[in-house]
């Protein structure tokens, strides 16, 4: 069993994806006016518990001119590194209960991952290492998360 309390590093794979996917898009953003107005003259605040409700907002609604795109975005740069290191940290600290407890009668695990967003722990899934013995399922209901997810 992994210390519960050491520190998650992405793998190289891992912080290339976030890299192109998230950070790169965030930072190269066309600065439309509702961009500039919601984005780049607010702080995180305003960001975490204004746009994004504390990442339960709406994420297939407009917000003052940001469209569903720009929300799931904001939603990356903030939530997905937190979300994908304690994803990792959970499935590391009780990987003999996913990988040997859990098992049904045909032998597999399956995982299903209600309100998946952009596949965050399917990633912390990736990075663990237990491809072939849990199967994942992620389910969301917002089409702009699924399309980042793709």
């Amino acid at each position: 069993m992994r210390n519960m309390f050491s520190k998650y590093t992405p793998s190289d794979s891992i912080r290339e994806l976030l890299e192109d996917l998230v950070k790169q898009p965030f930072e190269n953003h066309l600065p439309t006016q509702p961009w500039r107005d919601n984005v780049m003259n607010t702080d995180y605040r305003y960001h975490t518990r204004r746009i994004l409700n504390r990442g339960i907002t709406n994420f297939d609604e407009f917000f003052y001119g940001l469209n569903p795109e720009d929300k799931v975005l904001l939603y990356c740069i903030y939530y997905m590194p937190m979300h994908l290191a304690s994803s990792y940290q959970i499935f590391s600290i009780h990987e003999q209960v996913f990988t040997t407890q859990l098992r049904s009668a045909d032998n597999k695990v399956v995982f299903i991952d209600f309100g998946c967003g952009p596949l965050t722990s399917g990633l912390a899934f990736h990075e663990t290492g237990w491809q072939g013995s849990i199967s994942y399922l992620g389910v969301e209901s917002s089409q702009a998360m699924r399309n980042k997810a793709n």
